[in-house]
């Protein structure tokens, strides 16, 4: 089982799909949890927009400074970026939307995330 965090990541999926065909009777299984089905459902309920930096990664556990409030306007972004235009233009990194919210929402994205987790090692 492959558990992303990260979002850059996502290129290895293709080589575990190359993987799966070269090594036959393996199985494997793939779990970005920010793009999982029950972490969306729970943005959504609470109608909260997930997006890079905001937010959806603000577990009490992954804080290095206090955060901001408020919410942050989507940068409009058109085509492809560099690095040194991403900067510029995202700035503290966050792609929009709130910077915090209740922690017990936070609670509840890791227990979902926690329990499709335990879900996926079970191999069914």
């Amino acid at each position: 089982m492959i558990l992303n965090g990260h979002g850059g990541n996502d290129g290895v999926r293709g080589r575990l799909y190359e993987l799966a065909n070269e090594l036959s009777g393996s199985q494997f299984s793939w779990y970005a949890w920010w793009q999982s089905h029950s972490v969306i459902s729970l943005a959504e309920e609470f109608g909260v927009k997930p997006a890079h930096a905001n937010w959806l990664e603000a577990f009490q556990f992954t804080r290095v400074s206090e955060l901001p409030d408020g919410e942050k306007a989507p940068p409009r972004v058109q085509g492809l970026l560099g690095a040194e235009q991403a900067r510029l233009i995202f700035g503290d990194g966050v792609f929009g939307g709130p910077y915090q919210v209740d922690l017990s929402l936070m609670d509840q994205i890791f227990n979902a995330a926690l329990e499709d987790v335990l879900q996926l090692l079970r191999f069914e």
